[in-house]
């Protein structure tokens, strides 16, 4: 397609910048999506294709702009409101994360994941009744998935109610036992309850892997120290601190790890 041919013809330009993702050429796919925005700036779906792009690229606050902008082409737009609350809450604004999924939910009360990130959201605000409420209706809407289970097992655990989440935890990671985020949740409700060793035989295959699961050696960590185990956790930890990609925060998390292990005597 030549590119002289479509100097205002959005869906063209659309149409050249999926292409060229396709293709791999992500520079140039951006500089195409752009060019439809700036010629549809009302045209939703163009803003959508450029804040995933802007994603992948990195750049997680012009995302939010671009999703911002989709929504207010098309306030219908679920996928957009779903990304933006996740934008949201990585760049720690759960206020507006928790508005965004409720907007998500209002144009399809069943959608899962909104459904399961409102309860986290209300448990993180410390609203324990509400959170409870959400995640109750994420498991009538879907008793079939671990996850929802999990994450009633969390308020469980603010609720001081040790016991129930313990059965909801073991629940929800039968019903997907390969899920590894359900697994480490079980762990972590049987290092809450004392459990050490069912807890490290739980993490085992995930502390074993190379590299080792990021979150299930931090839960390991937790209780190392308690079974004599302090330097395998801090081998465990100076192997995650080599692995090629981390986050400042799982950076900052592994120093901190550290910090406390060698306090651990």
């Amino acid at each position: 397609m030549c590119r002289d041919a479509l100097p205002e013809n959005a869906d063209a330009w659309l149409s050249l910048g999926f292409a060229q993702q396709q293709a791999g050429d992500s520079a140039q796919a951006l500089e195409s999506i752009r060019n439809a925005v700036k010629h549809a700036p009302d045209y939703d779906i163009a803003h959508f294709s450029l804040a995933n792009l802007l994603l992948k690229a990195g750049d997680e606050r012009a995302a939010i702009i671009s999703c911002q902008n989709t929504v207010g082409c098309n306030p219908e737009h679920g996928d957009a409101w779903y990304l933006l609350s996740c934008l949201y809450n990585s760049v720690g604004n759960i206020d507006k994360a928790l508005y965004g999924f409720q907007k998500v939910l209002g144009i399809n009360p069943h959608h899962l994941n909104s459904l399961r990130s409102k309860s986290a959201i209300l448990l993180a605000m410390g609203k324990l009744e509400e959170a409870e409420q959400a995640a109750n209706c994420a498991i009538s809407a879907h008793p079939e998935d671990g996850g929802v289970y999990s994450g009633l097992a969390l308020i469980r655990v603010g609720q001081g109610k040790l016991a129930e989440a313990l059965v909801l935890g073991k629940q929800g990671m039968e019903l997907e036992p390969g899920n590894k985020d359900l697994l480490i949740v079980y762990a972590g409700l049987l290092e809450k309850d004392g459990k050490y060793e069912e807890a490290l035989e739980a993490l085992r295959p995930m502390l074993e892997s190379e590299p080792p699961v990021f979150s299930a050696v931090m839960t390991f960590v937790q209780f190392a120290p308690l079974i004599d185990m302090r330097d395998q956790a801090e081998i465990l930890v100076k192997n995650l601190k080599q692995a090629s990609i981390l986050t400042r925060q799982e950076q900052d998390t592994i120093r901190q790890a550290l910090d406390w292990l060698k306090n651990q005597i």
